[in-house]
């Protein structure tokens, strides 16, 4: 499965759910529990607020009950959620011990388009950090470029004192994008810990691929107990040179990057990569798990004029997996939201995925453990792979608006 045509979408999806063998489950008091939201929604079909121009449900999945789905309730104590959800960490080796590794994390880029939600930063950031943190997430991906910082630092700061979370089991992951000498590392690390307000990050990493020298200064971080692992990010951006440097980098290094933080997701499923980072023992940590679906109706709007108002609108599925048909169909099958079928997928594959939201209901959705609970059929599974397009949708994003197609 590919892109489909607007004016055929309605027809593939239904060739899809052919294709895994879905039937529509029965409706009233015979239903399943965790489809009676998408009945819910099938029955308000009338009201074009909740439904986009081919008649798909944009958001069925949180109109009823949105705090239950696949029969897990979503937990308001964070230290009960914790306990339950013990479970689903990754171990990984490294050369500075193990890393217990959550099975999801949490982004916590703040966007310009982020503004328009009408809230503060600061009040956005915050609120959210916490309401992940009841949900039972305890990773963090945080960065220096990323003006959130700060705030999620205040946030767990809070969480701390009042003994919702023990540091010992968060992981926080911060970058530094820019640095040419040592001493830069150093300010950038300080200023980090400064801003999350903690004695030390659980893992550091370069924004880009950097100079093996530039490596050795992270490693000194490690030395000094500022940093208790190290990692890498967007090695895939660098294309075809992007093993041979990473090979090069794994040959010369001290301490190993215990995780690979990239961007992929059904449509960019970066095989080669992937490969080679589970080979090398490299826990991959995905980034725009879902796509890019808060940029898609700006893209769709940027290339509007340059291509046919039907091609626009089909190529939404070239940004966001929530507006693939196959997830739609697939996900309307299991009464489970489009975004908790993709992130089970990234669950499934050994992936540590990082999805972003400012929205309490879709952080407890998609918590850690109702990830675990989600169990995908092999057949469902091969369908989401072959979405796989080779689309990232970072570049296609800013290609599009720059109306460069």
């Amino acid at each position: 499965f590919c892109f489909f045509p607007a004016a055929g979408r309605r027809r593939d999806a239904v060739a899809v759910i052919d294709a895994v063998q879905c039937h529509h489950p029965p409706r009233g008091a015979d239903a399943p529990s965790e489809m009676r939201q998408v009945q819910a929604w099938e029955d308000h079909k009338e009201d074009d607020v909740y439904f986009d121009q081919a008649g798909v449900p944009r958001d069925w999945y949180w109109f009823r009950q949105p705090q239950v789905f696949g029969g897990v309730p979503a937990e308001e104590d964070g230290r009960r959620a914790a306990v339950e959800f013990a479970g689903t960490t990754v171990p990984v080796p490294g050369s500075s011990g193990v890393l217990q590794l959550p099975s999801a994390g949490f982004g916590t880029a703040f966007y310009p388009e982020d503004h328009l939600r009408g809230t503060p930063e600061e009040a956005l950031v915050c609120e959210s950090v916490d309401a992940a943190l009841r949900a039972g997430v305890r990773l963090f991906d945080c960065a220096n470029q990323y003006t959130s910082q700060r705030h999620v630092g205040a946030a767990l700061e809070r969480a701390l004192q009042t003994g919702l979370v023990s540091r010992d089991e968060l992981v926080v992951v911060t970058k530094l994008a820019q640095f040419d000498s040592h001493s830069e590392v150093v300010e950038g690390v300080q200023r980090a810990l400064g801003e999350l307000r903690l004695d030390y990050v659980d893992v550091l990493m370069p924004h880009i691929p950097c100079s093996n020298e530039g490596w050795r200064w992270f490693e000194e971080e490690v030395d000094a107990g500022r940093v208790r692992h190290l990692g890498i990010s967007n090695y895939d951006q660098l294309g075809a040179q992007g093993l041979p440097k990473l090979k090069e980098l794994l040959l010369s290094c001290r301490i190993r990057p215990a995780v690979h933080e990239f961007e992929l997701h059904p449509l960019l499923q970066n095989r080669e990569m992937v490969e080679f980072c589970q080979k090398e023992g490299i826990q991959i940590l995905s980034y725009s798990p879902l796509g890019a679906p808060h940029k898609v109706q700006k893209y769709v709007d940027g290339i509007s004029g340059l291509v046919s108002a039907e091609e626009a609108e089909a190529r939404r599925y070239q940004l966001s997996c929530l507006d693939h048909p196959a997830t739609i169909a697939l996900a309307r099958r299991r009464g489970v939201s489009p975004a908790q079928l993709v992130l089970s997928w990234h669950f499934r594959k050994g992936f540590v995925p990082i999805p972003k939201s400012w929205d309490p209901v879709h952080i407890k959705a998609n918590c850690p453990g109702v990830l675990a609970s989600l169990v995908l059929e092999p057949a469902e599974m091969n369908v989401l792979e072959a979405m796989d397009a080779d689309v990232r949708t970072i570049l296609l994003y800013k290609k599009g608006t720059r109306r460069e197609l």
